[in-house]
């Protein structure tokens, strides 16, 4: 009936928002890292030595992706299980195996991308990914995110190529650590909710 309904979709909702909120770690770390990866590519590049710049790449998403998993998989015995987190891990998942795969399969090609068209592509992508977790999760933030995402990616195609990482330095920054670090505040206000609820919580 209509009532069944509307209690599957709202225990649906729940739980996805719910699953949204673990992700605020990986939301954080991603930010910071290309932040901080973009800045030091202007450093080495302006200091004459771009070559350090695709190692430094390498090792920034090899360490973040190890965080991360190192992160989930200690909290995993902690944090509530929700049906809808492999959903969104296979999802950016994906994303960041796009991404990695879009830049190696340029390099190996002989044939790599221009910055503009590689970061493009990279925004769009990321775009795709908040859009899509937004519209699982009904958070319009979460959407409105992957549109300036997407906006950015068109920005990347119009700009001076060398200005591109900057916008999508700043991108990451501004809606991805961001966003992460407000996930992680609720994320933490929930679980002391939760605790303090408890039989064995305290409750003012």
């Amino acid at each position: 009936n209509p009532r069944e309904q509307l209690d599957l979709i709202t225990s649906i909702v729940r739980d996805t928002r719910g699953s949204l909120d673990n992700w605020s770690f990986p939301f954080m770390a991603w930010g910071l890292t290309s932040a901080a990866g973009t800045i030091l590519s202007y450093i080495f590049a302006g200091l004459g030595n771009p070559g350090l710049i695709l190692p430094l790449w390498v090792t920034l998403f090899i360490g973040t992706e190890l965080v991360i998993f190192l992160q989930f998989a200690r909290k995993s015995n902690k944090r509530v299980t929700y049906a809808s987190t492999k959903v969104f891990g296979a999802l950016w998942s994906a994303i960041a195996a796009g991404i990695a795969g879009l830049w190696l399969v340029s390099m190996l090609s002989g044939n790599p991308l221009g910055f503009n068209q590689g970061f493009a592509g990279m925004s769009v992508m990321i775009a795709v990914g908040y859009l899509a977790s937004g519209a699982l999760a009904r958070y319009r933030v979460m959407m409105l995110l992957g549109a300036f995402w997407m906006l950015g990616g068109f920005a990347c195609l119009i700009v001076p190529c060398l200005v591109t990482p900057a916008i999508v330095g700043g991108m990451a920054f501004l809606f991805e650590f961001v966003p992460g670090l407000i996930l992680y505040v609720r994320e933490r206000g929930n679980s002391s909710k939760a605790q303090a609820a408890s039989p064995g919580g305290l409750s003012l």
